[in-house]
Formats: structure tokens, sequence, C-alpha cells
């Protein structure tokens, strides 16, 4: 049976599982133990266990110094399930839980150059728009995208291969 939740500071010792799936993947930008643990401290991170095995996580960060028409700017940083694992809704479910949890006021962005993850998202409501609606200073500070890991030769990618979705932060039914 898997668990979705969020992570709590004793979830530490799956932090270098998760930085090494990251490094692994063809669409992921990889990050470091600590950019997880600024997750957990800063943002959201949920995980997917079962059996207290790591199945999959994704993270939630907050862009405190970008706005876009008057709302605050959270990233889904990274979204990830274990290979024998996809096509059983946890990544659905994990996107639920982050979007859940996300900052009042915030919109709610990513950028993917997968096209399964292109689906799943514009599913959930996301829609595509160009990182030049963004404004250039967050375009400069924000793409560094996963083939190039650098600005000026992103370039080529954004708007094409790497595509960028945002949505609005969803109200919370009681």
């Amino acid at each position: 049976m898997f668990k979705i939740r969020l992570a709590r500071k004793s979830d530490f010792g799956y932090f270098p599982e998760m930085t090494g799936l990251l490094k692994k993947s063809k669409y992921t930008y990889p990050c470091s133990i600590r950019e997880i643990q600024l997750t957990l401290e800063r943002g959201r991170l949920v995980i997917c266990l079962e059996n207290k095995n790591l199945v999959g996580f994704g993270r939630l960060m907050p862009f405190f110094n970008f706005r876009y028409k008057d709302k605050n700017l959270t990233e889904i940083a990274s979204l990830f399930v274990k290979k024998e694992h996809r096509r059983k809704g946890i990544a659905k479910k994990m996107v639920s839980k982050l979007l859940n949890n996300a900052p009042a006021d915030s919109l709610i962005f990513l950028t993917t150059e997968n096209p399964i993850t292109k689906k799943i998202f514009l599913k959930r409501g996301f829609r595509r728009i160009d990182f030049e609606e963004l404004g250039e200073k967050f375009v400069k500070t924000y793409c560094q995208c996963s083939k190039t890991l650098n600005y000026y030769k992103c370039r080529n990618y954004r708007n094409k291969v790497c595509q960028l979705f945002i949505k609005n932060k969803p109200k919370i039914k009681n």
C-alpha cells in the first residue's frame, strides 16, 4: 500500500536516494541534498512510500522575489516516480498533495521537457505560457535547463522543447 505524505525531518535518510534518482533521470534538473533539505525547510516536500521504501517524491518551492499578475510564484521543482511504480496514479496524487499545500495566493508553475509530465499538468488545469511572459529578470534568474545548465544556451530550448506551465492555486473545499 502506498502512503503519500508531507516529508518530515526524520525522512532525511531518503534524500541521497532522491538526488541519485534526479541525476539519472533524462528530464529532471539534478539537485543536491542541501536543495532537498531547503525544500523541506522553506517549501513543501511530498514523499510516496511503500513499506518504508521510497517510491516517489515531489518538491514545491516558493519564489518570494518574483510576482506575476500580483501573485507570488511557487514552483513544482521536482516530480519523480520510480519506473516500476508509474501508471498507478501516484504522480497525480502527489501533485494534488503539493497543490493543496501550496502557499495561499500563489501561482503554481513548472517547466518540463517530458511529454508525459506535460499531459499530466494540462489535464490538471495548467496552461502553457512563454517564459518571457514572466519577465526578463525571471527568465535570466531561472532558466537553467537540464540540457544546458546555462541561460544563454537555454534559449535554443526555451518555449520549444522545454515549456512553462502555470496555474492559480486551487481553492480548498471545506
